[in-house]
């Protein structure tokens, strides 16, 4: 159930109250119980679980080490350490 932000018009108490979004305009302030309120401007914030982009700097230096490695296995390759 979404949170929405208030302002009292009597008492400019602000508050927040859990409200479905076909009640978000029926609020009552907790202190004086008048129904003079509006609704204030408030921002939701969405938590993302998975991993994001990696920063250019990252992948960089992944594919620096991937190529070290396939050059030190094909100098072992050359030189007849890996047999095919």
């Amino acid at each position: 159930m979404p949170i929405y932000a208030y302002k009292c018009e009597e008492c400019n108490n602000d508050f927040k109250a859990n409200k479905r979004a076909k009640e978000r305009d029926n609020a009552e302030c907790p202190l004086c119980q008048s129904k003079m309120v509006k609704r204030a401007l408030s921002f939701a914030m969405h938590v993302k679980k998975a991993e994001g982009p990696r920063p250019l700097s990252q992948v960089k230096s992944e594919l620096l080490e991937d190529k070290k490695k396939m050059i030190k296995e094909a100098r072992r390759e050359m030189e007849g350490d890996i047999e095919w």
